[in-house]
């Protein structure tokens, strides 16, 4: 029950479960008299059921955030093979150079660099791919590399939200063939696609507790190991297992 004085024009309620809601509005003067208020057409409202899909593993997800609010139909939601199917690169091992399995000069293997601070490093491309997501700290900078091989596009991005650092990595869900992440703190899921094309500003979270924040992008470079070591000739990488 809500008492409370309205101004003229439309009152909008905001229902916590779903299925149909009547309104019956009362009038009530100082003294407590009453008298009931004729509804106007279209004051009973329906409130939409969850929308839920359910992965290989059969843990469910809850999506209705994602499909009312950003427009991303259930349709596209595809594959889903399970949170922990792919599994992030967490703190990797980083050569530098004259240790054993450090590039040559003249190598040209396509790799993620960043630079932040004197703290300069690069990720090869193909030891990503089947990660999907590596998780490092650089300069003190908690950060995750992101590389979606079905749309061939990387993201770098401060992975710290709230004072929480985050641990990213692929859910085993895509959209439109764009792959959906996670965090494995509190499980929600993040999506890079709805700031491209390029490299995308910021990671938005698409449902879980962190529903409707973002985590912002990072400086990083995509090119090939020759030019950047021409450039960076200290330049750590990590170590190819």
């Amino acid at each position: 029950v809500l008492y409370d004085t309205f101004p003229p024009g439309p009152a909008r309620f905001q229902a916590t479960e779903s299925g149909p809601h009547v309104l019956f509005p009362v009038a009530v003067d100082g003294s407590g008299n009453k008298q009931d208020l004729a509804l106007a057409p279209g004051s009973a409202t329906l409130v939409p059921e969850p929308v839920i899909i359910t992965d290989l593993k059969g843990e469910d997800f809850d999506i209705t955030y994602s499909v009312l609010e950003l427009g991303m139909s259930p349709n596209y939601w595809e594959y889903g093979v399970g949170r922990f199917t792919i599994r992030p690169i967490i703190d990797p091992l980083m050569i530098g150079p004259g240790e054993v399995g450090y590039p040559p000069d003249a190598n040209t293997t396509e790799i993620v660099g960043v630079q932040f601070g004197d703290d300069v490093r690069a990720y090869k491309i193909g030891d990503i791919r089947n990660r999907e997501a590596v998780n490092d700290v650089v300069d003190g900078i908690p950060m995750a590399l992101t590389y979606c091989p079905l749309c061939d596009a990387h993201g770098v991005y401060d992975r710290v939200l709230d004072g929480e650092v985050l641990t990213i990595a692929a859910s085993g869900w895509t959209w439109h063939q764009i792959f959906v992440l996670q965090d494995y703190e509190t499980g929600s899921l993040w999506f890079p696609g709805l700031s491209y094309p390029g490299n995308p500003d910021f990671l938005l979270c698409i449902a879980g507790p962190h529903q409707g924040k973002k985590i912002f992008a990072l400086p990083s470079h995509r090119t090939r190991w020759r030019p950047w070591h021409e450039v960076y000739p200290e330049s750590l990488i990590m170590k190819t297992k």
